[in-house]
């Protein structure tokens, strides 16, 4: 009986950081089942230098995400992990997942992929993807480019990104795999169907073929998105001080999230409103029911646009008194550690 590979290739904002941290943390628990999810490159719980060892093959500029004076290349990170796999006989179930796979990767990238992977003989290959509404995605994905220093507004990103089908087009993105794995098995599964149904985590586990240690309501997403009012704060920062900040950018501008000093009293349910998220619906209605002859629940998803509250962080206007706050924060971090110690000790002596 052969062996399987399971790529578990995003996408982006399903949650993938939550099961590379729950598939590492439990990796020892998963090999006694007979699954394993090996420890490659600089990134112990997800397999991003398998992606930046491929990803020059498309692109002009490295992965922005690779530490500084790391070189990833199909020798150091592919070539000893497909010999590993050719010899280990323990494990008949082996998972790689980082949801760039999807996400930045072209179709040179995939063809040299699908060479690599076809010495594994031994093993059928299953891909494993999970889409979300593409609404839902665009504000997701919005929260998390702010948190990475962007710059641009609301508007101008929902604008640049609407039509962008590498991106929003998730038939589009699994058809350049379908090309280059022509015989691999597929499973598009829908994000929020399973987590609306509280399967989750139990439906993963059976992709990969183990059980975890933990119940459905252990689940908790990793990475949630700030509110309209941080958004729009942050941005401000990420323009005016992201040099000044450095490195430090978003551990201060996480800290003061975590504050509450921003959106204490925010009711809204959406950064995009009704007309926008009716658009990208609309735009991809058609493309994702090309889904469902890989698995994907098209008749089961709700394509509905609610009338929930929105609140576009282009139209924020900042209280004096939350603006004052967070810019103290950012002074104190803009300092030397040391003069950010003795303001700390002397805040704590006030109390």
């Amino acid at each position: 009986m052969k062996k399987q590979l399971v790529l578990h290739i995003g996408s982006e904002k399903t949650a993938t950081t939550y099961l590379q941290r729950l598939l590492s943390s439990q990796r020892q628990n998963i090999e006694n089942q007979g699954v394993l999810y090996p420890k490659i490159g600089f990134n112990e719980q997800a397999h991003f230098s398998l992606v930046a060892a491929l990803h020059d093959l498309d692109h002009s500029q490295s992965l922005e995400f690779v530490p500084p004076g790391v070189k990833c290349t199909i020798e150091s990170e592919w070539l000893p992990l497909l010999e590993m796999l050719t010899r280990q006989t323990d494990y008949h179930t082996v998972v790689l997942s980082a949801e760039h796979f999807s996400s930045r990767l072209g179709p040179n990238a995939l063809y040299k992929l699908q060479s690599l992977l076809s010495a594994l003989t031994d093993y059928s290959i299953k891909i494993l993807y999970y889409v979300r509404r593409q609404d839902d995605f665009f504000e997701s994905w919005y929260s998390t480019y702010i948190k990475a220093g962007g710059k641009e507004s609301l508007t101008a990103s929902f604008n640049k990104l609407k039509n962008n089908r590498s991106i929003l087009d998730f038939h589009y993105i699994i058809s350049n795999w379908i090309k280059a794995f022509p015989n691999a098995e597929y499973s598009v599964r829908s994000y929020d169907l399973d987590l609306q149904e509280g399967r989750f985590v139990s439906e993963f586990s059976k992709e990969i073929n183990c059980n975890f240690n933990l119940t459905e309501q252990d689940f908790n997403k990793e990475n949630k998105s700030w509110g309209p009012e941080m958004l729009s704060f942050a941005r401000i920062v990420n323009m005016e001080y992201s040099s000044t900040l450095g490195a430090n950018r978003y551990t201060v501008l996480n800290q003061i999230s975590e504050s509450g000093i921003f959106d204490k009293n925010n009711s809204c349910q959406h950064i995009l409103n009704k007309k926008e998220r009716r658009e990208l619906v609309d735009n991809y209605r058609e493309s994702n029911e090309k889904l469902k002859p890989l698995g994907f629940p098209y008749e089961q998803t709700n394509y509905r646009v609610d009338e929930a509250e929105s609140c576009s962080p282009d139209e924020v206007q900042h209280s004096v008194h939350s603006l004052v706050n967070a810019l103290i924060n950012l002074s104190l971090y803009c300092r030397p550690p040391k003069e950010q110690a003795a303001e700390l000790n002397k805040t704590q002596v006030r109390q």
